[in-house]
C-alpha cells in the first residue's frame, strides 16, 4: 500500500467514525407496573435511531424484540399493559441524583415494587 493509499484511507476511517458518532443511538428504559395487581412489573432497553426514525425494544421477560419509530412509541404500545416510564441514560446527571444499590427496585418477577423504591428520571 502506498502512503496517498494509507493516507486516504485514515481519511475514509476518520470520516466513518465520525458519522458513527453522529448517527449513535440513545439508549433508553421503559418500565411500569402492571395495571391487574397480579401483573408482573414491566422492564425492557432499548435503542432509539433519531436519524432514522427506528427503534428497537427489548423485554427480558419473554424475550420479545419490538421495532418501531422511536422510544415514545414504544411507551405509548405498551401503555394499555399499565403506566409507563420512559428514561434517557444519556442525559448528565449529577453523581448524587444516581441511585445507591439500596434505591434500586427489588422485585422478582410476579412481585410489585418495594415501598420507597426509587428509579432515577433525567
Amino acid at each position: 500500500m502506498t502512503s496517498l493509499e494509507e493516507c486516504e484511507t485514515r481519511t475514509r476511517l476518520s470520516l466513518l467514525t465520525a458519522q458513527a458518532w453522529l448517527d449513535r443511538p440513545r439508549m433508553f428504559t421503559m418500565y411500569g407496573l402492571h395495571h391487574t395487581p397480579d401483573g408482573p412489573p414491566i422492564l425492557g432497553w432499548g435503542l432509539e435511531f433519531t436519524a432514522r426514525e427506528d427503534a428497537l425494544f427489548y423485554l427480558p421477560v419473554g424475550s420479545v424484540t419490538h421495532h418501531t419509530v422511536s422510544a415514545a412509541r414504544v411507551a405509548e404500545r405498551y401503555s394499555h399493559l399499565g403506566d409507563m416510564h420512559l428514561a434517557w441514560f444519556d442525559c448528565a446527571e449529577p453523581e448524587e441524583h444516581r441511585p445507591t444499590e439500596r434505591q434500586w427496585p427489588t422485585w422478582s418477577p410476579g412481585q410489585h415494587r418495594s415501598p420507597g423504591s426509587t428509579v432515577p428520571e433525567c
